[in-house]
């Protein structure tokens, strides 16, 4: 089948796809029914387009036993698909590390200016008046007018530890 729409498009049946291109222009411009005036020219337009649709869709590969045939054009398109996927792939990991790096820049330099004293100042401030409100409390012990006094005692021994663990992790995040 191959060797007769090769020879419609008068090449070899061994023909690459540039080689199939050239030769069905040059054979549309020759037998394209609004160029030629002849009869069968129709006819043979039809022929010469079925023989480059088949051409391109089953493309030659050498024989070498049963296991090693030609790719059809579904797995031709499948492969590009995969190809296209891994690229669009590579593109965004390129992407998501470019941002890792300009976000480590601006981090570095934030950490070499003024704004991190300011936020650290801001932190500690805000640890000491919690801790100041929290002493407060437990020093008020027992109080006045409330049936579970312990349970405020606890609340503030509990936000004490809780904040000072959050200060543990903020030095941890200013020194990484």
């Amino acid at each position: 089948m191959r060797a007769y729409y090769a020879s419609v498009l008068g090449i070899s049946p061994e023909a690459g796809e540039a080689e199939i291109k050239s030769a069905y222009r040059r054979m549309v411009k020759k037998f394209h029914p609004d160029i030629n005036p002849q009869p069968n020219a129709q006819e043979r337009f039809l022929e010469i387009k079925k023989a480059y649709d088949y051409l391109l869709a089953f493309p030659y590969a050498a024989f070498t036993g049963a296991e090693n045939r030609s790719q059809t054009a579904e797995a031709k398109r499948a492969e590009e698909r995969n190809k296209k996927r891994d690229m669009r792939r590579q593109r965004a990991d390129a992407m998501r590390k470019q941002k890792e790096v300009e976000e480590a820049e601006i981090w570095e330099k934030f950490k070499k200016s003024k704004g991190i004293w300011i936020l650290v100042f801001v932190v500690m401030v805000a640890y000491f008046v919690i801790m100041g409100a929290c002493i407060k409390n437990i020093d008020d012990y027992p109080y006045e007018n409330v049936k579970n006094p312990e349970l405020g005692l606890f609340g503030s021994v509990v936000v004490m530890f809780a904040f000072s663990y959050l200060m543990y992790r903020f030095y941890r995040f200013i020194r990484s």
